[in-house]
């Protein structure tokens, strides 16, 4: 029988950092990077504490929502844990959104694939919970379809773009920017997807490997978008 033993909070990102490091030894060892290049990846993935990832942002809830009801609706699922209402402090009513919390991340998938649209008669949007750290980020809490893929290189097409991100959802579109004027190639890419689960599954790891190289990724709000030149576009 394990026992649980109480570690400190640098004591545990020490022990993080050395299981990341021993599974992606063998990728920097097969491609021939350094660890050097693969540590801001590694960064990323430490900032999602278990619970953040295992929760669903339950956002147009009524007034008189309560725990009990949520519960009711999100219950179906058998790895399903708690719910909570959030409530404003003085006055007890809720804030209009909650959280639902699985037992694994993939019980959080299952469950966005069958996502609530009604609760109570009244329509809900549900979406993954966004860690406090990634809340300080702008367009953090947007709701999108499409995503910035920055620092590709030069010899990037747009077939590599999808070999890497199918395996998020279904992608519509792949962009690759170009200059107006010179025609060339600019070092970054837009991807848009048929769900906006896809991105919110993508943004959880800031950096990605594309075509061999560690691209940094961001959601890409309706408003930049509307900015963006067509003639910009590959």
């Amino acid at each position: 029988m394990f026992h649980k033993t109480a570690v400190s909070e640098e004591e545990e990102y020490n022990i993080r950092i050395r299981l990341l490091a021993y599974f992606f030894l063998p990728v920097v060892t097969t491609k021939g990077e350094s660890l050097k290049s693969l540590f801001p990846l590694l960064l990323s993935c430490l900032n999602e504490s278990p619970k953040e990832v295992q929760q669903l942002f339950t956002g147009g809830l009524s007034f008189d929502m309560t725990d009990k009801t949520l519960r009711s609706h999100s219950e179906q699922w058998e790895m399903f844990t708690d719910s909570v209402v959030m409530r404003y402090p003085n006055i007890k009513c809720s804030r209009v959104f909650g959280f639902v919390t699985y037992a694994t991340v993939e019980e959080v998938a299952v469950a966005m694939n069958a996502r609530l649209h009604k609760v109570n008669g009244r329509a809900v949007e549900q979406k993954r919970a966004v860690s406090r750290e990634r809340s300080q980020r702008p367009s953090a809490h947007s709701t999108v379809k499409k995503v910035f893929v920055a620092g590709i290189t030069e010899d990037t097409e747009e077939h590599h773009l999808r070999d890497y991100f199918e395996q998020y959802g279904k992608i519509e579109v792949t962009e690759i920017m170009t200059d107006c004027g010179s025609g060339k190639k600019r070092s970054f890419a837009i991807v848009t997807f048929d769900d906006h689960d896809s991105i919110d599954k993508i943004v959880i790891q800031k950096y990605h490997p594309v075509n061999g190289h560690n691209c940094e990724l961001r959601k890409a709000p309706k408003q930049e978008m509307a900015s963006a030149s067509p003639s910009q576009r590959d």
